[in-house]
């Protein structure tokens, strides 16, 4: 009755399993029938397919003629199981990416370009397909032909331990890479294979699995499971292999000779059997390992390993982290979970939180089906209780291993297979302690990419602050012992960075490191997997961490100081975007973020940002924060430490003053203008009154407020404080003074935005002629070049607009020309020194599509030096569009919906669709932007109204003619409020809806010439202010 149960099911598997195939080929075909020739990797699935339907069709055909017996059956239903597993993956990625004949254009593009990012996952499936392929061939091959000729030794032996877990997941590349161990026939002496990875990986499961399949495939038709954990224990595990394969009657005299006896029988076997060492890992302690591996042409040898130098005894192969998609499916099946969309996503967290490690995987899913806790509340779980986490297993748990030659098996955790690592770590004692303390260290890193250079400047000049703290702290009587491991790194007394390679290879080769590299002119850099960091974190007490943790902020810190060419040290606060490149201060601000996120969750034992000797160290992150556009981080650090200067110094202190300002800077930047100006307010009246108005630190303060007033549109304000300023500095400080010169760009731009054009661009020239002398000589201004060459191309394109509206194409094109080049040289150098997607380089991207735009709209109009024809419009346009919506994606990702810079964005975006004629669209984002500056400024701000001036002009006369008409009433009875009847803005918004209620239209009403304004605005023109901190 079993027996025919067996064969029902095995034959049901393979019905659905060739079902499933069969419709995945006519699929397949009729694509490339319709769509002409497929990638590649779905020409293989081509290939494969219909082998593996051939094949199940002809085990069909065997098992219902019951010439299949019931331990293959029973052996061949979770080969099926896992290769219909596989299919339907598959046929899921195909139905998505495949174009049917009666798909539309579009939906043909978007399946060619989903097909694009799938191609790689297909050809994953197709491996693991190829491999299930393999075997049920070999199935065939070993049942139906008699190739292997028996001779006495025909028995055949499968001593392996029953430790393989109930249900195998993925690693099919890997058992692919290890078919060379059954190619016995073309070589004279045993083919030895190494599994390398680091511990928990899996290897000891994937040799179980491999063994497994060539048991029940008659590939090899011996195979002999050896604990090589140490010499002793290999000794006991060949002695019982000589009590299997030597009959009762057969006597040898002691243990050696027994040994002898194996490798001598095993080396004269006939036929095929393979040996495998399983877990040397200790290299050290047991260097002789060929003395018990024996030679034979009909032999294999499999070895298990986590050190680098097992590589050495064979080919090798790399066991790497699961994939996404097996580690979800190995987490979902141990949690006895249905795969779900919800269950999907809250699995990937969990796994990606877990670095994809196949056993923190399997205990994480023991721990929470112990616990019957939903998998959503997993990772928060972990992040608070680790170490019970890593440490915990159940009480019957396959992962298990022989420890210090005892006789019975450990149950192995996480912390207990890294612990084993950890204790072959150095020469001795102190060495494992220095080289452990090292590690710590690194743990409160960033684990992706550490740097070798950040322990060469703490060698140099960062200890020392470390040094002040502790002993601050009242740990003198452990500071010399805790400071101790630079040793690991000193030669002489100085650095050495041989040294610091070697102790990296080290703990490589223990796996303990998950890789390093070498960048050129650089130390090496290197990697922790996240898991191995949550580990050395919580293996150490709590006062070795919050030691730790200190010396590596302080570590990150020291690195934010720039040598200059005479030697000497200054803080790169003032000058940390040049001496960096991106991927560098990239790296820092990942450290940076991993320290300050480590202090948050660290119980005090002294350790806080308000500590005297970290209060540098949390000004350089706040500063780096914000040269990177992270200003609400940087504002959170600045509010700690103006807490901290004002109960260690008193509210007066310049220190507490300078604090202030950084944190209005922040906030001006965060567009939380009443914050910025309550900061501002009162470092000026405590400067007024203890410096006198003439002070340069007053003054700074004066030129930050009238940053600001401009910022909030009070533009008569910010000229008045603008031109006490500059007069002060010119007369304290010189006409050539880079502050003198900040306050000649702010003016101008102040000037600009009054619509006095003619003055703002004699001062714009100004400046950047200057301030071209001097980056020429000294790059640290570099910066301010960058400043006055975006600014001048801004004027230049508000003069090139009222050109146009003057029909004086001529000096229109000219005026655009000039603006499109300075903003190219800005572009250019922002990009490569702050990244693409700063707020920084995107205030100049979005400003140099603007007068790209401009340039275009000349097209518009005739200009015989831009293309007119209907085809050549649309082609601009596209371009001009994906310009835009590239800066708007950006700007929402790093500033928030709420931010002005994003709202310009969406009004920008608005204006492109208004060209087209698409205003149904350009409303949508139009009345977005309305309600984000309303939100945002409020609705009598300036720059609110100026939004209303634009947004009447971009509106459809045909259509939003009555919502046009109401916006125009609001408009002027706000500038009545604000400027009185007779001013400009008042009288043009007048005129503007007597022409519309003369039925005029809105693109018939005349500009007024006299006030020098154009009221018809495509572009928005942002400066960059310049305030101080």
């Amino acid at each position: 009755m079993a027996e025919a149960i067996a064969a029902l099911s095995l034959i049901s598997a393979v019905t659905q399993l060739i079902d499933f195939g069969s419709k995945i080929i006519a699929r397949l075909n009729e694509a490339q029938s319709s769509a002409g020739e497929l990638p590649k990797s779905y020409r293989d699935v081509q290939t494969e397919l219909p082998l593996l339907v051939d094949i199940l069709n002809r085990t069909k055909g065997q098992t219902k003629s019951d010439q299949v017996n019931d331990s293959t059956q029973q052996a061949l239903v979770p080969v099926i199981e896992g290769c219909y597993r596989q299919v339907k993956v598959l046929e899921e990625i195909l139905s998505k990416t495949l174009p049917l004949a009666d798909d539309t254009w579009p939906k043909r593009g978007a399946k060619a370009v989903s097909g694009v990012y799938q191609e790689k996952r297909v050809e994953q499936l197709v491996t693991k397909l190829h491999g299930y392929i393999q075997l049920l061939t070999y199935h065939e091959i070993t049942k139906f032909a008699n190739l292997v000729a028996f001779t006495s030794d025909s028995k055949s032996y499968y001593e392996v331990p029953a430790r393989r877990v109930p249900e195998f997941i993925g690693r099919e590349d890997v058992l692919s890479d290890m078919d060379y161990l059954y190619d016995t026939a073309s070589v004279s002496r045993p083919i030895t294979l190494v599994l390398r990875g680091m511990g928990g990986q899996g290897k000891t499961q994937i040799a179980l699995e491999f063994c497994r399949r060539a048991h029940i495939t008659n590939r090899i038709s011996s195979i002999f499971w050896v604990d090589a954990t140490s010499e002793i224990r290999v000794k006991k595990e060949i002695e019982k292999i000589f009590h299997v394969i030597t009959p009762p009657h057969q006597v040898f005299p002691d243990t050696e000779a027994k040994l002898r006896h194996v490798k001598a029988r095993l080396e004269g076997w006939q036929t095929s059997w393979l040996m495998v060492f399983d877990n040397y890992d200790d290299l050290s302690g047991f260097p002789n390992v060929r003395d018990y591996m024996p030679s034979g042409a009909k032999g294999s040898l499999l070895v298990t390993s986590r050190h680098t130098d097992s590589e050495r005894l064979g080919l090798h192969v790399e066991v790497p982290c699961l994939q996404e998609e097996d580690a979800l499916e190995l987490l979902l099946k141990r949690c006895s979970l249905n795969i779900t969309a919800e269950h999907t996503e809250q699995g990937l967290a969990v796994v990606e939180r877990l670095g994809y490690h196949a056993l923190a995987i399997d205990q994480a899913a023991a721990y929470v089906r112990k616990r019957k806790m939903p998998l959503s509340q997993f990772v928060e779980h972990y992040t608070v209780r680790k170490e019970r986490v890593l440490k915990e297993i159940p009480k019957l748990w396959e992962y298990r291993r022989t420890l210090n030659d005892a006789e019975s098996d450990t149950a192995m955790s996480v912390f207990t297979t890294w612990e084993l690592a950890f204790q072959q770590l150095g020469s001795n004692e102190e060495d494992r302690m220095r080289k452990g303390h090292f590690l710590t260290i690194s743990a409160f890193l960033n684990h992706k990419c550490i740097s070798g250079d950040l322990f060469k400047v703490y060698h140099r000049i960062g200890h020392n602050d470390c040094m002040r703290l502790l002993a601050r702290c009242g740990d003198e009587q452990h500071l010399q012992q805790k400071l101790d491991w630079l040793q690991l790194f000193t030669s002489g007394g100085a650095w050495s960075g041989l040294d610091f390679e070697e102790t990296l290879i080290e703990l490589r080769d223990l796996c303990l490191v998950q890789s390093f590299s070498y960048e050129e002119k650089s130390l090496p850099s290197f990697s922790l997997h996240p898991l191995v960091r949550d580990w050395i974190r919580t293996r150490a007490s709590m006062q070795e961490r919050h030691r730790c943790l200190m010396q590596a902020t302080l570590m990150v810190a020291s690195f934010l100081e720039a040598p200059l060419g005479d030697g000497e040290i200054r803080p790169l606060a003032y000058c940390w975007h040049l001496h960096l490149s991106l991927p560098e201060k990239q790296r820092l601000f990942l450290h940076m973020a991993t320290c300050v996120e480590a202090i948050e969750e660290t119980p005090p034992y002294g350790l806080h940002l308000g500590v005297r000797e970290l209060e540098d160290a949390a000004e350089r992150f706040a500063r780096l924060y914000n040269g990177l556009g992270q200003y609400q981080d940087a504002r959170l650090l600045y509010e700690r430490l103006l807490n901290s200067r004002q109960e260690r110094l008193g509210p007066e202190n310049p220190l507490v003053l300078k604090t202030y300002s950084q944190l209005a800077f922040v906030c001006r930047h965060l567009g939380k203008y009443e914050d910025a100006a309550s900061y501002y307010e009162t470092t000026l009246a405590i400067q007024e009154r203890t410096l006198g108005i003439a002070d340069p630190e007053t003054l700074i303060s004066i030129a930050n407020v009238a940053v600001l007033m401009w910022y909030q549109g009070k533009y008569e304000v910010a000229e008045r404080l603008d031109r006490l300023a500059l007069a002060r500095r010119e007369e304290i400080l010189g006409p050539d003074d880079p502050a003198t010169l900040s306050s000649v760009s702010n003016l101008a731009l102040t000037l600009q935005y009054q619509e006095k054009l003619q003055e703002a661009e004699v001062m714009h020239r100004r400046a950047l002629e200057r301030r071209q002398r001097q980056a020429d000589t000294d790059h640290a201004r570099r910066p301010d070049l960058w400043t006055s060459l975006g600014n001048l191309a801004l004027l230049l394109t508000c003069q090139g607009e009222n050109f146009e509206t003057e029909n004086c194409l001529g000096l229109a094109r000219e005026r655009y020309k000039e603006a499109e080049q300075l903003c190219w040289r800005a572009l250019q150098a922002k990009s490569d020194h702050f990244g693409e997607s700063h707020p920084e380089t995107l205030i100049i991207s979005s400003n140099m599509a603007n007068v790209i735009r401009c340039l275009e709209h000349l097209s518009v109009l005739g200009c015989e030096t831009y293309p007119r024809s209907r085809e050549e419009l649309r082609k601009v346009y596209e371009r001009s569009e994906a310009a835009y919506e590239d800066i708007l994606e950006k700007r929402l990702n790093a500033l928030g919906k709420l931010h002005p810079h994003t709202l310009e964005s969406l009004e920008s975006l608005a204006m492109v669709y208004r060209d087209q004629l698409r205003f149904e669209e350009a409303a949508v984002l139009r009345r977005s932007a309305l309600a984000g500056y309303e939100i945002l400024r409020g609705k009598s701000h300036p720059d609110t109204l100026g939004y209303l001036e634009r947004q009447i002009e971009i509106m459809d006369t045909t259509t939003e003619q009555g919502e046009a008409k109401q916006l125009l009433q609001r408009l002027i009875k706000e500038h009545k409020g604000l400027c009185g009847d007779e001013d400009f803005r008042t009288r043009m918004a007048t005129s503007k809806l007597a022409a519309m209620e003369a039925s005029a239209g809105l693109q018939q009403a005349e500009r007024q010439p006299q006030h020098g304004v154009s009221f018809r605005k495509r572009c928005l023109h942002r400066g960059s202010r310049q305030g101080y901190n």
